[in-house]
C-alpha cells in the first residue's frame, strides 16, 4: 500500500478567462482515477513547507509562518505543455493525501492556498505557490487624521495614525483633535473610560455624553472631565498642564487569544483553526491589553501579544492560525504524518537574565510631565501592586504596603509582620528600605508564626544600621559582602529550584540550601530598630508566564549598577566580557562571595590581558559614579595595571581620554611589585573637551574626574600585566555604580544677579553647567570644563540661546536694521542677512538659470570648471537646437538636430550640411539596399551579427491537407492528414519528416518484438520522448533466511548511454514464509566499471515491514552517467538481524530503465 498525493489547481484559460482544472498525481500510484476523474501521473517533486518556531535570545515566544516550496510537474505530453500558457496568478491550489486503495472520502486535504506563477525549466513546469502570510504583513492601523477638523483633527495632525487599543489599556496617551474646544482623543472608536489623569493626577469627576456636539456644548465643573465613550473623546475642564492620559477598556475581547482574533479578523480574511482560540483561553485566561500607535503589522502585533506570555502562533498548511504555549518537561514525543523532518537550527546559551513587566503603562511620564502633587507624595505610594494582606504580629503599624516598627525596643522578637497568604512552587518578596540606619530583616518563611524574631525566617535579607547588607537563613549568617542605601530595591526569590537574593536587579547571593520543590512560603519579617520603615513592593507567586516573574521593579527603576564577582559562570567563555591579549584566563576557587575569581596570566611569557564588560550604564554627566576593582597580585611582575571605564558615543564608538585609550579614574600604571590584595577606586562626574584632564585618577568623591565630551555610556574595564609582561593577577570583584543621582533644575542663562544652589543648571557661553555648591553667583568656566563651583554637563541646547531675528519680505532695502535681521526681496529672489551693518547674501529662490549672473564668464569661456559643485556640464558643452518636422529646417546652426517623421531619419548639421546619425526604422522596407543584397544575396557586405547566411532564401510554409501545387522551390508543406512534412525541390515534393512512426510503412513488422534497422532510416521519435533502454521481468521466487544479507531481486543494464537522465523503477512482491511479520530493507545499486554507487535508499536501504500476507514493494529514482557508459542497476533486498526462523521470498520481479536518448 503506497501513499498518493493529488494536486488540483484552477488556472485561467487565456482565451475566455474561465477557470479550468489542472490535476496531477504523484507518490506511488497504481491507479489514477480518484474523485470520479483522471489525474495525470506527472508530479515530479512535492512542495516543501517549512515552519520555524524559535527563541531569539531576547523575547521568549514568537510567531511562525510556513515558507512554501514549489510544485514540479514533468512535461512530456501536449496536454501538460498547454497549461504553461494559462494564467496562474492567484489560482486556487489544493493538495490531498491518501493511500493508493483508499476511498475518496479517506483522502485528507493537507494544504490549501494560491499559486503565484508557473514557468518551464529543465523539461518541467514549476508552479510557485503564493506566500500564505501576505495578509499578515498589512499594518494593523489604517485610519489617519485628514486634518479637516471635527473628528479628523486640525491640519497639523494630517496624515497621522489614529491610535487604537484592545482590552484594558492603562495610562494611554491622548491627541488634541479640537483645540478650540479642548477635546482630546484616546482611541479610534468606542471605549469605556476609567481614570483620566493630568500629569499623573486623576480628575475628580468623570461623566459621559452621547456625541461630539454634546461634548462641545457641555458645561464642565472645575476639576472635572466629560467624555464621549462612543468616540473615545475627552474634554477636561481646562487645558491640561502636563501630559493627559487615560485608562480605557476597548471591546469585549480581553484575553490574548480573543484580542489576536479580533485584530486578524479586522485586517485579513484569515481564520483561526477550529477550537484553537477556546483551547488557548483555557491555557491562559488572564486579561491583557494591546495599544498600537505605530505602523506595526498584524504579524508584529501577534508577536507582541504571544511573546509576552511565553506562547506561540503559527500559520498552518491550511492557511489557518494555530495558537499554543511552550511547555517544558519530559513525556512522549508526538509526530504528525505530514511532517517530513524537524530540525534544530540554532543553539542558544541559557538565559542570563529576564525582565517581566506588570500591566503596561502606555505613556510613562518624564520628570517634566509629572504633576507636583505626585512628586511631593510619599515614595512608598508608587508601585504596580495592589495592597498585600499583612498580619501585625507585634509592634508595627501597617499602612497599605508600608510597614513601620513603631513598637520596636532594640531587642529582637517584639516587632514583626507576616503575610496572610503563602505560595507554593515559586514565590518572591520585594521591598525597599526608607533609610539606611535601622536594623530589620525581611524574607520568606515556612512557618512565620513560630516566633517574632529573625531565627524563624528561613531566607532573609538583613539591613544593618551601618548600611551593610547581609543574608541570614534560619538565624545563621550566610553572606555579608554588600551594602545598601535608602531606596535600593531588594528581593528574595524562590523559583521552585533556587533561592536567590537580589539588589537592584543583580543577584548578590544564591542559597546553598534551598527548600524542597513545591515548598509553601510566607512573607516574614522582624524589626530591631524603633521606627524602622520599609515598603513591601511586591509579594506573590514566581512563575514563568504571569505578571510577577523576577522582581518587576527592576524594569521600572532601570540599571544603576554593574556588580561582577565572576561567580555565576561555568567557564571563561560564559563571562559577558570581551577579553583580549595573550594571557591565560581561568576561573579559580575563592573564599569570597560566590566562591570564584578570574585569574589573568600564569606568570610565564606574555600574560597581558585586557577586559571590557559587555554591559554598560547610561552616563548622565550631572550624576556621580564610582568604579572599583578588588584585585589580588599573586606574583611579582614588571608589568603595570590600568583600571577605569570605557566611554562610548551613541554609535558605540570608543571615546579616548586625555590619559590614553580609555578613562582610568581608578588607576593608571599601577605597579605589580608586591603580592597581596588591593582595591582600586575611582569617581567620575561631568564632561570635558580635549585638554580637560579626562581619564586620570580620581580616588575621592569630592574630586571626580570627567569623561570626554561625547560619552553617553560607560563600561568597566581593566588592563593587567601591561605591556607583554609575565604576571599573575586574580580579579575578585568589579563594580560600577551611580552614587549620586542629581537631576539638574534648569534656571535659564547665568546671571551675576542670581544666587544659585546645588543642582541648579544654567547656560553660559553656549555651554550648560550645574552648580556644585549652594549660595553661589560665580561665573561658570569659559570652556568645556568643570570648576569647584560648576560642573560642565554638555553643550547648550540650540534653542536655549536662540535669538529673535526680524524678517523683512519687501522689494526695497529695509535700511539700517538690527544685525541678524533677514531681508528677502521678491524682485531679486535673494535672501540676505544683516551683518556688521551691511547686507550679506545667504540664499536665493532662483528657479531658472536666467536669474544667475555669469560670475564664472561661462558665456565667454564655457569653462564649467570655474563653477563649484557637482552635476555641471563638461567644459565647452553647447546647446543644440532640435527640429521635428518633415521639411528641411534650412541653414540652421551647426550642431542642430533634425528628425523627419516622413523619412524616419535623424540628422545633424555639420559644416553647413545634414549628416544622417540615426533612424527610427521599424521595417526593412525603410532600408536601401546599399549592399546590393537583392542582386548578390551576399550578406558579408553587411556589418553586425545575427545576419543570414549568404544566399539564404525565404521559404514559404503551407499547413493544409491539399497539395499547394506548383509553388516556389524551397517551400514547405505540412499535411495534417498524412502527418508528413515535405519540401519543394526541382518542381516536386520530397518528404522531409514525419510526426511519428505511425506515418511510416512497416517494412519489417514494427509491431513485432524485433525491429529491423531498415524500418526507420532516420530517427523519427519526437524530441523529448523517453526510450526504454533496459527492462527485466521474472516471475520466479527468490528466498532468503539469512539475516542482514543483501540479495539481488532483479537487474538491468543500460548500454551506450547518452548522458541524459535515466529513470529507474522497480516492483516486486514480498512475503514472509515464516509467518508473523519481519523488518526488511530495499535499495538500488549502480555498478559502473566495478564501482558501486547507491542511487536509491543509500547503502542501508529503505526499510519495509511485511507480514505473512505479503505486500507489493515499489520504488524509483533517476540517475545520470557519462555518454557511452554501460551501467548496471540492481534492486537488492535483505532481512534484518533478529528475525530468526523467518524466510523472506520475493517474486514477480520487474525493473525498467528509461533514458531520454533522443533529446
Amino acid at each position: 500500500m503506497g501513499r498518493v498525493v493529488l494536486i488540483e489547481a484552477w488556472p485561467r484559460r487565456p482565451s475566455d478567462g474561465a477557470t479550468v482544472p489542472f490535476r496531477v498525481i504523484g507518490g506511488a500510484p497504481i491507479r489514477a482515477d480518484y474523485f470520479g476523474v483522471q489525474w495525470l501521473p506527472a508530479l515530479a517533486t512535492l512542495p516543501r513547507f517549512e515552519t520555524r518556531l524559535g527563541f531569539d535570545g531576547r523575547v521568549f515566544g514568537a510567531g511562525a509562518v510556513n515558507s512554501v516550496g514549489d510544485i514540479s510537474v514533468a512535461l512530456g505530453s501536449t496536454a501538460l505543455d498547454a497549461y504553461l500558457e494559462y494564467l496562474w496568478a492567484n489560482a486556487a491550489v489544493t493538495i490531498k493525501e491518501g493511500n493508493t486503495d483508499d476511498a475518496d472520502g479517506a483522502f485528507v486535504t493537507t494544504w490549501t492556498g494560491r499559486a503565484a506563477t508557473a514557468k518551464a525549466a529543465n523539461k518541467r513546469m514549476i508552479i510557485t505557490l503564493a506566500d500564505p502570510a501576505e495578509e499578515l504583513r498589512r499594518p494593523v492601523l489604517t485610519s489617519r487624521y485628514a486634518g479637516s477638523g471635527d473628528l479628523e483633527g486640525p491640519a497639523d495632525l494630517k496624515g497621522e495614525l489614529k491610535y487604537k487599543g484592545w482590552g484594558v489599556c492603562e495610562n494611554v496617551p491622548t491627541r488634541l483633535i479640537d483645540p478650540a474646544y479642548n477635546i482630546w482623543q484616546a482611541n479610534d472608536g468606542a471605549v469605556t473610560f476609567g481614570a483620566i489623569r493630568d500629569g499623573g493626577v486623576a480628575f475628580s469627576s468623570v461623566s459621559n455624553v452621547a456625541d461630539l456636539a454634546a461634548l462641545r456644548a457641555a458645561v464642565i465643573a472645575a476639576g472635572a472631565v466629560v467624555t464621549c465613550n462612543a468616540l473615545g473623546l475627552i474634554r477636561p475642564w481646562t487645558a491640561p498642564k502636563y501630559k493627559l492620559t487615560a485608562d480605557i477598556t476597548v471591546g469585549s475581547a480581553t484575553t490574548a487569544a480573543d484580542i489576536a482574533q479580533a485584530i486578524v479578523t479586522a485586517r485579513s480574511t484569515l481564520t483561526f483553526a477550529s477550537g484553537t482560540v477556546a483551547a488557548f483561553n483555557a491555557l491562559n485566561s488572564a486579561a491583557i491589553s494591546v495599544f498600537i500607535d505605530d505602523e506595526r503589522t498584524v504579524a508584529e502585533a501577534l508577536d507582541q501579544i504571544f511573546a509576552g506570555i511565553g506562547a506561540w502562533w503559527k500559520l498552518n498548511a491550511s492557511g489557518q492560525i494555530e495558537l499554543g504555549r511552550w511547555e517544558f518537561g519530559g513525556g512522549a514525543q508526538t509526530f504528525e504524518a505530514e511532517v517530513a523532518d524537524i530540525a534544530r537550527v540554532d543553539i542558544l546559551a541559557p538565559t542570563y537574565r529576564r525582565q517581566v513587566g506588570y500591566r503596561r503603562n502606555y505613556a510613562p511620564l518624564s520628570d517634566g510631565e509629572i504633576a507636583a502633587a505626585i512628586l511631593s507624595g510619599d515614595i512608598s505610594d508608587i508601585g504596580a501592586f495592589a495592597p498585600i494582606a499583612l498580619v501585625n504580629d507585634a509592634g508595627c503599624t501597617i499602612t497599605g504596603n508600608v510597614v513601620v516598627a513603631t513598637g520596636a525596643t532594640g531587642a529582637w522578637g517584639v516587632a514583626a509582620v507576616h503575610s496572610v497568604n503563602a505560595y507554593a512552587g515559586g514565590v518572591f518578596v520585594e521591598f525597599m528600605p526608607a533609610q539606611a540606619d535601622k536594623q530589620f530583616m525581611v524574607g520568606l518563611s515556612v512557618t512565620p508564626t513560630t516566633d517574632n524574631s529573625y531565627a524563624s525566617i528561613n531566607f532573609a535579607i538583613f539591613c544593618a544600621a551601618t548600611g551593610d547588607l547581609q543574608v541570614y537563613e534560619g538565624g545563621v549568617q550566610k553572606y555579608s559582602s554588600s551594602t545598601y542605601v535608602a531606596g535600593d530595591v531588594l528581593a528574595v526569590t524562590f523559583d521552585n529550584v533556587n533561592v536567590r537574593y537580589w539588589k537592584n536587579g543583580v543577584v548578590i547571593y544564591t542559597s546553598a540550601q534551598p527548600p524542597a520543590v513545591g515548598a509553601k512560603l510566607y512573607l516574614d519579617s522582624a524589626f530591631l530598630s524603633l521606627n524602622g520603615k520599609v515598603t513591601i513592593l511586591g509579594f506573590g507567586p514566581y512563575t514563568a508566564n504571569d505578571v510577577y516573574g523576577r522582581p518587576p521593579s527592576q524594569v521600572l527603576l532601570g540599571l544603576t549598577e554593574i556588580h561582577e564577582t565572576f561567580s555565576r559562570y561555568a567557564s571563561v567563555s560564559d563571562i559577558p566580557w570581551t577579553f583580549t591579549g595573550s594571557g591565560e584566563l581561568s576561573l579559580v576557587s575563592s573564599t569570597d562571595s560566590g566562591g570564584k575569581a578570574l585569574r589573568c596570566g600564569n606568570n610565564s611569557g606574555n600574560d597581558h590581558v585586557q577586559g571590557i564588560c559587555n554591559q554598560w550604564l547610561d552616563y548622565s554627566p550631572e550624576d556621580l559614579y564610582m568604579v572599583s576593582f578588588d584585585i589580588e597580585i599573586e606574583a611579582v611582575s614588571s608589568g603595570v595595571m590600568y583600571f577605569g571605564v570605557k566611554g562610548e558615543d551613541v554609535d558605540g564608538n570608543n571615546i579616548i581620554s586625555d590619559a590614553g585609550t580609555y578613562h582610568y579614574q581608578a588607576g593608571i600604571a599601577e605597579v605589580e611589585s608586591s603580592t597581596g590584595r588591593f582595591k582600586y577606586i575611582g569617581y567620575i562626574r561631568g564632561l570635558a573637551a580635549a585638554g580637560g584632564s579626562t581619564g586620570y585618577e580620581a580616588g575621592a568623591p569630592d574630586n571626580p574626574r570627567p569623561m570626554k565630551t561625547g560619552v553617553v555610556r560607560i563600561k568597566p574595564m581593566f588592563i593587567v600585566n601591561y605591556s607583554a609582561a609575565a604576571g599573575q593577577i586574580k580579579a575578585h570583584e568589579v563594580r560600577l555604580r551611580k552614587v549620586v543621582d542629581a537631576t539638574p533644575l534648569y534656571r535659564g542663562n547665568w546671571s551675576s544677579a542670581t544666587t544659585y544652589y546645588i543642582n541648579d543648571a544654567v547656560d553660559y557661553q553656549d555651554r550648560r553647567f550645574m552648580a556644585l555648591i549652594k549660595n553661589t553667583n560665580v561665573a561658570p568656566p569659559a570652556s568645556e570644563s568643570s570648576s569647584a563651583t560648576w560642573l560642565y554637563i554638555g553643550k547648550q541646547p540650540a534653542e536655549a540661546g536662540a535669538t529673535r531675528n526680524d524678517i523683512y519680505n519687501q522689494t526695497s532695502d529695509p535700511g539700517a536694521v538690527a544685525n541678524g535681521s533677514y531681508w528677502y526681496s521678491s524682485s531679486t529672489k535673494l535672501l540676505k542677512r544683516r551683518e556688521s551693518g551691511a547686507w550679506v547674501t545667504v540664499g536665493n529662490a532662483f528657479d531658472n538659470t536666467n536669474s544667475l549672473t555669469d560670475g564664472a564668464n561661462l558665456g565667454g569661456t564655457a569653462t564649467w570648471s570655474g563653477v563649484s559643485g557637482t552635476g555641471k556640464p563638461e567644459d565647452y558643452s553647447t546647446r543644440n537646437d532640435i527640429y521635428n518636422q518633415t521639411s528641411d529646417p534650412g541653414a540652421v546652426a551647426n550642431g542642430s538636430y533634425w528628425y523627419s517623421s516622413s523619412t524616419k531619419l535623424l540628422k545633424r548639421r555639420e559644416s553647413g550640411a545634414w549628416v544622417t546619425v540615426g533612424n527610427a526604422f521599424d521595417n526593412t522596407n525603410s532600408l536601401t539596399d546599399g549592399a546590393n543584397l537583392g542582386g548578390t544575396a551576399t550578406w558579408s557586405g553587411v556589418s553586425g551579427t545575427g545576419k543570414p547566411t549568404d544566399y539564404a532564401t525565404r521559404n514559404d510554409f503551407y499547413n493544409q491537407t491539399s497539395d499547394p501545387g506548383a509553388v516556389a522551390n524551397g517551400s514547405y508543406w505540412y499535411s495534417s492528414s498524412t502527418k508528413l512534412l515535405k519540401q519543394r525541390l526541382s518542381g516536386a515534393w520530397v518528404t522531409a519528416a514525419s510526426y511519428n512512426t505511425g506515418a511510416l510503412a512497416d517494412k519489417n513488422t514494427v509491431g513485432n518484438a524485433d525491429v529491423d534497422d531498415d524500418a526507420i532510416s532516420t530517427p523519427k521519435v519526437q524530441d523529448g520522448a523517453g526510450a526504454i533502454v533496459a527492462a527485466a521481468y521474472t516471475s520466479g521466487s527468490i528466498t532468503t533466511s539469512s539475516d542482514s544479507v543483501w540479495s539481488v531481486a532483479q537487474q538491468v543494464t543500460v548500454t551506450d548511454s547518452t548522458a541524459e537522465i535515466i529513470s529507474i523503477s522497480f516492483t516486486f512482491h514480498a512475503i514472509n514464509l515464516g509467518g508473523g511479520w519481519t523488518k526488511n530493507s530495499v535499495r538500488v545499486r549502480r555498478n559502473l566499471g566495478g564501482v558501486d554507487t547507491y542511487v536509491w535508499g543509500g547503502s542501508a536501504g529503505k526499510p519495509f515491514i511485511i507480514d505473512n500476507d505479503g505486500m507489493a514493494v515499489s520504488g524509483g529514482c533517476t540517475d545520470t552517467v557519462a555518454a557511452g557508459d554501460d551501467p548496471t542497476y540492481y534492486v537488492e533486498f535483505k532481512k534484518y538481524t533478529g528475525y530468526t526462523g523467518s524466510t523472506l521470498s520475493v517474486s514477480e520481479r520487474h525493473m525498467v530503465a528509461i533514458e531520454d536518448k533522443f533529446a
